[in-house]
């Protein structure tokens, strides 16, 4: 009887220190997003990009994350600091993308755009952002259904400094 009655407290608390944890980790993570010089964004007109190429980070020749135009050396270079980077590829394993992990250009129009299209844009670090305002996109996610890859890109402090080092280059 006693051991039934060590292993339910145990339980409990266990129960109640997960829960209390899940909290934790998700204050963390609001407050880690309205830090980032980055925020998750939708985009609801892709035709422009239909027309233009892009680098992308492909997983089995998907693009997963579009970093920027095709003749930009800094999108090639941010490319490979995400293909590189162990973080994103636990990141884009557990969001189901398995298979060969690359960095090459494409087309457009040989993308599968899934809209609303999923990106991440700059951001003024701890002002909440409600919608609706205008700001200048840094990444494509065509592929993603959902904002779980984009908001981790915002809250993980290595791929956030990758996707705010666009700035730092125009500074300079």
């Amino acid at each position: 009887m006693r051991t039934l009655t060590l292993l339910c407290i145990t339980h409990i608390l266990y129960a109640k220190f997960s829960a209390e944890n899940t909290l934790m980790n998700k204050q963390n993570q609001l407050s880690r997003l309205k830090a980032a010089g980055v925020s998750p964004a939708t985009l609801k007109n892709v035709s422009s990009l239909k027309k233009a190429s892009h680098v992308a980070v492909m997983v089995d020749n998907v693009p997963v994350v579009l970093t920027g135009p095709a003749l930009d050396e800094h999108s090639f270079s941010e490319a490979l600091r995400l293909r590189d980077q162990q973080d994103f590829v636990s990141a884009l394993r557990n969001a189901g993308h398995s298979g060969a992990i690359t960095v090459r250009t494409i087309a457009g129009k040989d993308i599968d755009w899934k809209v609303p299209l999923h990106a991440i844009a700059v951001s003024n670090p701890g002002k909440v952002e409600m919608g609706g305002e205008e700001s200048e996109v840094v990444w494509l996610f065509p592929q993603e259904t959902h904002a779980g890859l984009p908001t981790f890109c915002c809250i993980h402090s290595e791929v956030e400094s990758i996707a705010t080092s666009f700035q730092r280059k125009k500074a300079s």
